[in-house]
């Protein structure tokens, strides 16, 4: 059982999770991030109206990219 299982929501954490999800992370990663159940997370997040969003595919840079040189 997470340790924030069963406790009311705060206003802090309401707005920790709204930035979560709108940012691309997934529910268990912000269940984990809030200490929480993942199932409390989905109720929250209906009751928000919020909704999970498809995680987007990085690509990994070149290293020639990451290490130009700026002169």
């Amino acid at each position: 059982m997470a340790a924030n299982s069963g406790k009311p929501w705060s206003d802090v954490d309401v707005e920790d999770l709204k930035y979560s999800i709108t940012h691309g992370d997934t529910i268990a990663q912000a269940a984990r991030f809030l200490r929480s159940g993942e199932d409390e997370v989905r109720k929250k997040m209906k009751d928000l109206g919020l909704v999970e969003r498809p995680r987007r595919r990085v690509r990994a840079r070149s290293p020639r990219l990451v290490f130009r040189s700026l002169s």
